[in-house]
């Protein structure tokens, strides 16, 4: 039986001025040029762990694990194919234990590890895809339930993605192949349009619309929606709901000097871009609220200034002017993580060199109590396929995360009491934050 652990802290407050702050990196050595990092905790201690895959020499993963004071030690690396480029962690057989998944950009396939929980993980099955696959990302694309695979196959014979349906035993089914523009080098998955089935967005080198839209079916199968021009020489692509409407945005980043985000319309299609200054060439964007003011911000790496930019968010879809962090030296991925236990969420970088930098958030939260009655309750606890969310005042906007600082659920409800499905969430500690016109926090 899977158990959702729920920990709560009600508080009522207001919002003020809130800076972000990390603090000086802390480098762990991992393999030559670890290009692509996940995190996950592999051991099973309650604390997050990384891994990175190195492209360099001949292909391998590191595995770095976590103490939950925000270090962590080696626990050795394995082998993986040629020219790996990118990884993702899952649970592909449904043993509540973390598996992997790299994508061998020389062997056109991805490896899969099955996580053994003590932090080692079982032999590898590689399965086929497309020509040069350079990322792979997780999703339960059908709803079945199981966790599936997708890649974006680079190589100029293919322009295509991969789908790998998963069949919740570590093994995957025949890829499906669908057609892109040129040379697609990164894709995430969301829902788009409002029909509650994943999506799936694809960057490419197209120079005239280097981004496609995919709409989801339900069952695994996509088709293309739309092509979006959003300029040039494009690196990285998530799709997260800023502004709070329910409607998964998307934000890019490009190897000039930009951030590109586009806000989600209706059925799929977005608005203009509007662009934001990082560092120079960025390489890779994610989310999360870094500053603990209940807004998602954006986190990128900047290959040529050899730093990390965060650009604040507003809630609305748009973000502030970006501030700087140094790392050792040039960065490629990074990931989101609480690692030390604190509540904020920190980051960890994969560099040039054979380096994890991890970055703890010091920030100050941007909120101020004023009143500490509580005036939501949530229950069961622990929570076992679903909570309910009972509130003094209508709730208004209820987002889930794990402790990646990803949302796994966003509910809208005009309602005092909602409850909420769970089904889909593996064992662990979420964070629960529900909104109405007296911000409430929650936070397990």
């Amino acid at each position: 039986m899977k158990t959702i652990l729920l920990v709560i802290l009600i508080v009522c407050f207001k919002q003020v001025n809130s800076q972000v702050c990390f603090s000086p990196i802390t480098s762990y050595t991992s393999g030559s040029s670890p290009v692509s990092i996940t995190s996950a905790d592999f051991n099973n201690d309650g604390f997050l762990d990384l891994a990175t895959v190195n492209q360099a020499v001949s292909g391998s993963v590191s595995i770095l694990l976590g103490t939950g004071t925000g270090s962590f030690s080696s626990a050795g690396a394995f082998s993986v194919g040629t020219a790996p480029y990118s990884i993702c962690t899952a649970d592909f057989n449904k043993d509540g234990n973390a598996d992997l998944a790299v994508a061998n950009s020389g062997n056109n396939n991805v490896s899969v590890f099955l996580g053994t929980g003590t932090g080692s993980f079982g032999t590898t099955t590689n399965f086929s895809v497309g020509i040069n696959p350079r990322s792979v990302i997780s999703a339960d694309f059908n709803g079945d339930l199981k966790a599936d695979l997708a890649t974006g196959n680079y190589g100029t014979s293919s322009d295509n993605f991969s789908v790998l349906l998963g069949t919740g035993t570590g093994s995957f089914g025949t890829p499906t192949s669908f057609s892109v523009g040129s040379n697609p080098l990164s894709l995430t998955s969301a829902d788009f349009d409002g029909d509650s089935n994943l999506d799936i967005a694809v960057i490419t080198t197209n120079t005239v619309t280097p981004v496609s839209i995919f709409l989801g079916s339900g069952n695994g199968f996509f088709s293309i929606h739309t092509y979006i021009a959003a300029g040039t020489i494009l690196n990285s692509v998530i799709g997260v709901d800023f502004n709070g409407d329910g409607k998964a945005d998307l934000a890019i980043a490009d190897q000039f000097y930009n951030v590109k985000v586009l806000l989600a319309t209706s059925g799929g299609n977005f608005g203009s871009v509007t662009t934001y200054t990082a560092g120079t060439n960025s390489e890779s964007i994610i989310s999360a609220d870094y500053n603990g003011d209940g807004k998602l911000d954006l986190a990128v790496t900047n290959k040529g200034s050899s730093n990390v930019s965060i650009l604040l968010g507003t809630g609305t879809g748009s973000f502030g002017t970006a501030t700087n962090f140094t790392t050792s030296t040039s960065t490629y991925s990074i990931v989101n993580g609480d690692f030390n236990g604190d509540g904020k969420i920190d980051l960890a970088t994969g560099t040039t060199s054979s380096n994890v930098d991890v970055l703890l958030n010091c920030s100050i939260s941007g909120i101020s109590n004023f009143n500490t009655e509580p005036k939501l309750s949530v229950y069961p606890n622990p929570a076992y396929n679903y909570l309910i969310i009972q509130a003094s005042s209508e709730i208004g906007i209820i987002t889930i995360r794990n402790l990646l600082g990803d949302i796994l659920s966003l509910t809208k409800s005009k309602n005092q009491r909602e409850q909420i499905d769970l089904k889909n969430l593996p064992s662990g500690i979420y964070s629960l934050q529900a909104r109405d016109r007296c911000f409430k926090f929650v936070k397990e």
